[in-house]
């Protein structure tokens, strides 16, 4: 199954991301990195399956984990590098 764009997608996407961001400690803004994700695959020409929307959803997060751990990607471990 395909969407037909990343507001089509959204909804899926934040269900995944909601329930993937609670294994981390600290609030992160899932939606507004799931919206930028979604819209940059559409405009590089993605099709945006739910298997894709899935993979693309999850880096995301990660991305957005790191990006508010201390020290950046490279002292990124795990989840206790945000405690």
């Amino acid at each position: 199954m395909s969407f037909s764009d990343w507001q089509a997608a959204l909804p899926f996407a934040l269900g995944i991301g909601k329930a993937y961001a609670r294994k981390f400690p600290i609030g992160l803004d899932v939606e507004s990195a799931i919206m930028e994700s979604l819209w940059r695959s559409q405009q590089r020409g993605a099709d945006l399956t739910r298997g894709y929307v899935y993979l693309r959803t999850i880096g995301a997060i990660k991305d957005e984990a790191r990006r508010m751990a201390e020290g950046g990607r490279g002292t990124y471990q795990d989840v206790g590098a945000f405690v």
